[in-house]
C-alpha cells in the first residue's frame, strides 16, 4: 500500500509555497533540489523582464501576463489625480467610466482563467459578457490609453 504524503502534511504546507518557488512547501520537502532550480529560473525571468520587457516565462502565457498587470495599470490611468485629459468627443466621466470598463474585462478574463464560475454557468455568462464589452473598449481606445 502506498501512503499519500500530502495527506499526512498540515494544511499550511500544502496551501502555500515559499517566496519565488512554484510548488508548495509539501512538494519541496521530498523535492528539495527543485527549489534552488525554481530560485535560478526566477532570477533569470527577472533580468529578461529587466532586458526586454518579459520572461520566458511571460511569453508561454501571454493572456496570464496580460491579465495580472494590465488592470492595475489602466486603473493607475484611471486614478491618476494629476491628469491631461482624455479622449476628444468625450467627456472625462465618459471615460474614467470606460477605463472601468476596461478593467472590469481583464479582471473578467482573470476569472474565466482561473475557472471561478461552474461551466455554461449564469456566472459564466456574465463573466464572458464583460471580457468581451472590455475588450472591445480596449481595441476601440488602444492609442488613448496614456496619461
Amino acid at each position: 500500500m502506498k501512503l499519500d504524503y500530502y495527506k499526512i502534511m498540515p494544511k499550511w504546507m500544502c496551501d502555500n509555497s515559499p517566496i519565488g518557488g512554484n510548488c508548495n512547501y509539501a512538494y519541496y520537502l521530498i523535492h528539495p533540489w527543485q527549489l534552488i532550480e525554481d530560485w535560478c529560473y526566477q532570477t533569470k525571468w527577472f533580468v529578461q523582464r529587466g532586458w526586454r520587457g518579459y520572461g520566458d516565462n511571460d511569453a508561454r502565457g501571454i493572456d496570464w501576463y496580460l491579465t495580472s498587470w494590465l488592470p492595475a495599470a489602466i486603473r493607475r490611468i484611471k486614478n491618476n489625480k494629476y491628469r491631461y485629459g482624455h479622449p476628444c468627443g468625450m467627456t472625462r466621466k465618459g471615460w474614467e467610466t470606460r477605463l472601468e470598463h476596461m478593467i472590469d474585462g481583464f479582471e473578467a478574463a482573470r476569472e474565466i482563467q482561473d475557472m471561478k464560475h461552474a461551466y455554461k454557468s449564469r456566472e459564466q455568462k456574465v463573466a464572458w459578457t464583460r471580457f468581451h464589452t472590455g475588450m472591445k473598449l480596449f481595441h476601440e481606445h488602444f492609442f488613448n490609453l496614456w496619461d
